[in-house]
């Protein structure tokens, strides 16, 4: 509803990101759909997710003007430059740092393993540690979280979207944070024990 409401004003009415898949199963006679979304087109339909953080960062700023693996940035720097010396020495601060987050974030998806597209995925590890994740997700939880939030401020940042979600993970999740010192199912952890984890 928000999104309808307010949506037509940017490029992308709505970002929907997740971390982790959404799950169609039913449990205890319930949708596993309504555990897995918090953002829906309708009350019987939810709005895809997105998991990949390169398919979301290319839906901010990729569109006809970056070829391939071209760097957004690369694609527009000589407007970029321009700009800048349009503007006054006192207001540089504020495209320096525009410019330098979509290039860390950028560079950061590029690090955990894919760019662009999935035909440029490629494996962070020699060699898998745990069951490897579908191509285009970062293997490393923790990264892959960062990623969606940071995609999810340069929408709102730029003003390219003013309605975005974010689910870390689902409710009933399987998910595992290793990261935390803690590799168990986080929904039973959470749930099902009173564990000093």
């Amino acid at each position: 509803m928000i999104a309808r409401h307010v949506g037509k004003y940017t490029k992308i009415p709505s970002l929907v990101l997740s971390c982790e898949k959404s799950n169609p199963s039913v449990h205890k006679n319930y949708s596993m759909l309504y555990y897995s979304h918090i953002s829906w087109t309708s009350p019987t339909s939810p709005t895809p997710l997105e998991l990949y953080p390169a398919l979301a960062f290319d839906r901010l700023f990729k569109d006809t003007t970056a070829k391939g693996d071209q760097s957004v940035l690369d694609a527009i720097w000589e407007e970029a430059k321009g700009l800048h010396r349009q503007i006054s020495t006192l207001n540089q601060q504020k495209p320096d740092e525009y410019l330098h987050s979509v290039r860390e974030v950028e560079g950061r998806i590029e690090n955990a393993g894919f760019r662009g597209t999935l035909q440029g995925w490629r494996p962070t590890l020699e060699k898998p540690d745990r069951p490897r994740p579908p191509e285009g997700i970062p293997q490393d939880i923790d990264e892959h979280m960062r990623l969606m939030c940071d995609v999810m401020v340069l929408g709102l940042q730029t003003d390219t979207t003013r309605v975005c979600t974010l689910k870390l993970n689902n409710d009933h999740s399987s998910l595992r944070f290793p990261h935390l010192g803690v590799d168990y199912m986080i929904h039973h952890l959470l749930s099902h024990s009173d564990t000093e984890d």
